[in-house]
């Protein structure tokens, strides 16, 4: 299983809410990621999701830092 970075902005309108930052990294990989400092700032913050592969039902599992 992968974890995908996604970058969620306050401001739902804003043009980079919910953009993909990197895929393809491992559980540990994504929290490390998130715990830092530089992955939130004013109005915006990284968060973890499982990534889907075909045939694989997503749910709704976002895991905020």
């Amino acid at each position: 299983m992968t974890y995908k970075i996604i970058r969620f902005h306050f401001d739902e309108s804003h043009p980079d809410h919910r953009r993909v930052i990197t895929t393809g990294l491992t559980l540990e990989e994504a929290q490390e990621h998130c715990n830092k400092d530089s992955t939130s700032g004013p109005g915006w913050f990284d968060g973890y999701t499982k990534e889907v592969s075909d045939g694989e039902d997503q749910g709704d599992d976002l895991l905020p830092r």
